[in-house]
């Protein structure tokens, strides 16, 4: 009786452990159509705490790895060309003429949410 209740917990504890992980494929995106429909993740929310030159910004529930890998293999399938300027943290990316920085930056208090800035790139040639 002990060897299937382990059994049990062991089964349950490796499908919680899938289901608490997003993966890449997980991630469903909209498009922003004043953004030129530059793709913004499904479960992103606004923030109004952006500065001056920020069009956009967001927070969204998912860790930053997961998120930029995502947000990479999305535009790249959308035919935006992406430049990385600091790192996979900073991006410009270009689709016609739409010109814009990416930046994906993990939260620091909390491992799980990833803030997504968006800014006009207009010195891009």
């Amino acid at each position: 009786m002990r060897l299937i209740l382990v059994l049990c917990f062991i089964a349950l504890n490796a499908c919680s452990n899938i289901t608490n992980h997003s993966s890449v494929e997980s991630i469903v995106f909209e498009y922003v159509q004043e953004l030129n429909n530059l793709p913004i993740p499904e479960n992103a929310s606004e923030i109004e705490n952006r500065s001056a030159i920020d069009l956009k910004s967001y927070e969204v529930p998912e860790k930053f790895e997961v998120l930029n890998k995502a947000y990479i293999k999305k535009l790249t399938d959308e035919g935006w060309s992406i430049t990385e300027i600091e790192s996979n943290k900073v991006m410009r990316v270009m689709k016609d003429n739409s010109k814009y920085t990416l930046i994906i930056t993990k939260k620091s208090n909390d491992k799980n949410l990833t803030n997504v800035t968006i800014r006009k790139n207009v010195n891009v040639k």
